[in-house]
């Protein structure tokens, strides 16, 4: 097994191996597509070669033309004017060639070029030994056509098919009349034997300047290899500088490691590591980070996270999540790429469970370590089992879910163990036109309960009827010479479940669901099985759709509904009203490029607007994307909050990157994200400032981020790529080019 992580910064160009050292090149397309996405128009393209002949095609011999054949000698033939050598898979031009029989010697002289499906060289002079595999080429240079690599040597020596020595080598994926950035090396060694490459005296230049610099560097010539990677940088108002050199460590095909020393300027020295490892069924990684004695802290502070899956066997799979950070305010001081959990509660697990293709089984061991707000009850343990009896089309389908969970915690009253099981029969009936599906079923919840104030004993049971039916109706019309389909589906949804006093129940893990157009449709307005809402209600909703019938896509819909309640709601929070917000949902998509969603909430009863939701995007093509939100809910006070992102092309190169989120009833900036981002052919570098803060009360942390990407070695810098794709739509990250 080998790790399907890419790790990229550490793999060095295979300078001319393959056609240097004899190797057989694999297959690949003589046609080359124009580049697609960002780097369109801004590379120079690479002619097409003529296909090369393959094995079948020529056998074993090596068919050569020219202008003249001169056979001076027994043992000289030489081959002058418009030489083409072509063997399977490789081709070779030149004005002169002679062949010195005796000693196998072939001397190319002016203006030799070599072709092969990846590589393309050019030289001088070329002289190769056959009985040796060896040769030398002067003056060469190189093109890598698939992954637009260029570059030069003073001389190359092929010693033996294994191995091969450059001099006074370069590498780019710039064009050759504008290399931007340039990898240079006065030596460099590959050996296929090893699968090592070896470069003395490496300098990386950027516009002229050099930018690193070593004395020796080792590198894999295919897969992983131990060495530093690319150092990372970065500045915040808060932290100042801050430095990372990470050091990879290739310990096994399906083991790494990752150790990285960081400075932070205000703070003091950091240590960071990663380990990963994967086998034929499991996976897992352990990440640790240590800051001894924060300077602006005052104390030690650390984070770490152990992951492990594991499939055993066929349909079981295991895993394991932990996780612990030293203190609350840890991922607001220090930027880590490891803070992928929740920044209220670190969530800590351990799973197990078998899926079968009728039901399934599962368990769970969840503690939680809380950053903010109140601390969770842990279950030790969950168990849960669901399953259903397969039916033929008309027949009823009977299904159970079940449930059992042992509630701890450190602090609260009581705890103890839940069981829930919930036997159900469903029969789905449909025609054409219509589709009818009554459902029952029997939610019985016990709890044997410790340090409670009453009775520790105690159970609720409670069925449950709803009936749900649709119909569906559609006209077909012509919109601008657009033939259309309109569909029209009023649904009624009826509900009921009996009064059922449950205040002297616990309440674990329980709360209550958004009120959302899917919600009118749920058996249970409440999360979890601690309560179970009374019933006696109908669900009346429409929608439309309207749907290409050229393409098959849907252009748009809307939707309206509301509920009707014939009862009281009497359960954990007591509702009087007749009747629900009315809540209309409409998405459109009229052309490809052009995305609209929009929700809202009407409250009947005080004639206003409890809630409204609006999002649009427009994203014409690849590298052009706004998108633009707008939050509002009632509340006290009112949430209301605009969000605005930009990715857009100034011109051919410059990109204007840019967020902000405002909360418009504080009056004051969430997020701020301002930047550019300019690319050419081969190089690209993002220079974004941002501001943010948890809450409008929180003072702004300010930090500029700059990161280089040189398309083919590696990234420089500190980058902010996961953040700006998830908060700005249509962003690409660097590490795409």
């Amino acid at each position: 097994m080998k790790l399907g992580k890419p790790l990229r910064a550490y793999c060095a160009p295979p300078l001319l191996l393959g056609l240097l050292t004899g190797a057989a090149p694999a297959p690949l397309a003589q046609e080359l597509p124009e580049l697609a996405g960002p780097r369109a128009g801004l590379c120079p393209p690479i002619p097409a070669i003529d296909p090369l002949p393959e094995a079948g095609e020529i056998g074993e011999a090596i068919r050569v033309t020219a202008d003249e054949l001169i056979s001076r000698t027994e043992t000289l033939t030489t081959f002058r004017g418009n030489v083409i050598a072509v063997e399977a898979g490789r081709r070779l031009y030149g004005d002169q060639v002679d062949y010195h029989r005796p000693d196998e010697v072939v001397e190319v002289i002016g203006n030799v070029r070599i072709e092969t499906p990846a590589l393309r060289a050019w030289s001088k002079h070329a002289r190769f030994e056959l009985a040796r595999d060896s040769g030398e080429l002067t003056g060469v240079e190189y093109l890598a056509p698939t992954s637009r690599a260029f570059g030069v040597a003073e001389r190359v020596e092929i010693l033996d098919p294994d191995r091969t020595l450059l001099h006074d080598a370069t590498y780019s994926t710039c064009p050759p009349e504008k290399r931007d950035w340039e990898l240079k090396a006065s030596e460099v060694k590959l050996d296929e034997t090893t699968n090592t490459g070896e470069a003395w005296h490496s300098t990386l230049e950027f516009m002229g300047v050099p930018i690193f610099y070593t004395p020796y560097i080792n590198f894999p010539l295919a897969g992983r290899k131990s060495g530093f990677l690319f150092p990372s940088f970065g500045n915040s108002a808060g932290s100042g500088a801050d430095l990372a050199v990470p050091w990879y460590w290739n310990i096994a095909p399906n083991r790494d490691a990752t150790l990285t020393p960081r400075w932070i300027e205000r703070r003091g020295g950091m240590f960071m590591g990663e380990y990963r490892y994967l086998g034929e069924r499991y996976s897992g990684d352990i990440s640790l980070e240590y800051l001894p004695d924060d300077n602006l802290y005052g104390e030690d502070r650390h984070f770490g996270i152990f992951r492990h899956s594991h499939n055993p066997a066929p349909g079981w799979g295991v895993g394991l999540l932990y996780q612990e950070v030293s203190d609350r305010e840890y991922f607001n001081d220090l930027d880590t790429s490891l803070a992928t959990s929740s920044l209220t509660h670190l969530d800590r697990r351990f799973t197990a469970g078998y899926s079968a293709d009728n039901w399934n089984f599962s368990a769970l061991v969840q503690d939680y370590q809380t950053l903010s707000g109140s601390e969770p009850y842990r279950r030790l343990p969950q168990l849960r089992f669901s399953g259903t009896r397969p039916a033929e089309r008309g027949e009823p389908i009977y299904s159970l879910a079940a449930e059992y969970v042992y509630w701890d915690h450190r602090s609260l009253e009581p705890t103890g163990s839940r069981v829930d099981l919930t036997p159900r029969v469903r029969l789905p009936l449909d025609g054409d036109w219509w589709s009818f599906t009554p459902s029952l079923s029997l939610r019985h919840t016990s709890y044997a309960l410790e340090n409670a104030a009453a009775d520790n004993n105690l159970s609720r049971t409670v069925p449950v009827l709803s009936l749900d039916s649709t119909l569906f109706l559609e006209r077909e019309f012509v919109l601008g010479g657009r033939p259309l389909m309109q569909t029209l589906e009023p649904r009624l949804f009826y509900l009921y479940a009996p009064y059922e006093d449950q205040s002297d129940l616990p309440v674990f893990d329980t709360g209550v669901y958004g009120f959302s157009f899917a919600q009118m449709f749920r058996e249970n307005r409440f999360t979890g099985a601690d309560r179970v809402s009374d019933a006696n209600q109908i669900t009346a909703a429409v929608t439309t759709r309207f749907i290409d019938l050229d393409s098959g896509a849907e252009l748009g819909s809307a939707s309206i509904g509301q509920i009707f309640y014939f009862d009281d709601r009497r359960v954990f929070q007591p509702e009087t009203r007749s009747e629900s917000d009315i809540v209309a949902e409409v998405i459109a998509r009229p052309v490809s490029s052009l995305y609209l969603r929009s929700t809202a909430l009407w409250d009947t009863e005080n004639r206003r607007t409890s809630q409204f939701n609006n999002r649009i995007e427009y994203q014409p093509e690849r590298g052009k994307a706004i998108g633009l939100g707008y939050r509002f809910t009632r509340g006290t006070p009112d949430l209301k909050q605009a969000d605005l992102s930009v990715f857009w092309p100034i011109t051919k190169r410059w990109h204007f990157i840019s967020r902000w989120l405002y909360d418009l009833e504080a009056g004051s900036s969430l997020e701020q994200v301002a930047g550019l981002r300019y690319q050419d052919c081969c190089w690209a570098v993002d220079v974004v400032a941002r501001a943010n803060r948890d809450a409008a009360d929180l003072p702004l942390d300010h930090g500029i981020f700059i990161t280089l990407r040189l398309i083919g070695l590696s990234s420089i810098g500190r980058t902010l790529d996961s953040t700006l794709a998830s908060d700005i739509f249509g962003y690409e990250s660097l590490d795409a080019l």
